[in-house]
């Protein structure tokens, strides 16, 4: 079983799946998905930059690239899960890529439709709703392309872009609220609690 969590940035996916915090910052593990032992899929924007970080010193001097790999890393994710009878994790699924894209004003090409088409994951698709008092500012600051973070109405707004987009694919989408804003650990737990009444984990 494929399973995507998906949303916008700061709404604590890869807190809730690698026990990490995003911020530069301040690195932080909590109690995650991954102490489960649940093969998790490493976010597909960040794990693409620092691909293209390898071929030039800004990563996004090259959209076509950009979004080549992108898509083929969400590809290569997509079949490496095999089992049928395990549960495997996704840090954002593919269809994501259109939302940065249009956030760039990039022309998305045919092969995204196609991609979309072909490597359909499970449903539901969770997406988690942004965490307020995520630091926008201070966890984005180095952001090449956009040199401050998304305001917390900017993430609210991409948010329902990003249930748009997978209900537009015909997903099943189920929102994931912040249950406790500002304790990441017990944030997880209640979240877990709350995606087990959809999937057996």
């Amino acid at each position: 079983m494929r399973v995507v969590i998906d949303g916008t940035a700061g709404c604590g996916k890869t807190t809730f799946l690698q026990g990490e915090t995003e911020s530069a910052f301040e690195k932080k593990n909590f109690w995650c998905m991954k102490d489960l032992g649940y093969e998790i899929f490493g976010e597909l924007i960040r794990g693409t930059i620092e691909i293209r970080k390898k071929k030039a010193e800004d990563p996004f001097s090259d959209w076509n690239d950009f979004f080549d790999i992108a898509l083929n890393r969400g590809a290569d994710f997509y079949n490496q899960a095999q089992n049928v009878s395990s549960i495997y994790f996704y840090d954002r699924g593919i269809p994501y890529l259109k939302i940065m894209a249009s956030r760039y004003e990039y022309e998305i090409q045919k092969k995204y439709y196609d991609y979309c088409e072909k490597y359909r994951y499970d449903c539901p698709i969770f997406v988690f709703e942004p965490v307020a008092s995520y630091d926008d500012m201070r966890n984005q600051k180095a952001n090449p392309v956009r040199k401050k973070g998304y305001s917390y109405k900017e993430r609210q707004i991409q948010h329902k872009e990003v249930i748009s987009l997978y209900k537009s694919l015909g997903y099943e989408v189920v929102e994931v609220p912040v249950f406790l804003d500002g304790n990441p650990g017990e944030n997880n737990r209640l979240r877990m609690k709350y995606m087990a009444e959809y999937i057996k984990l």
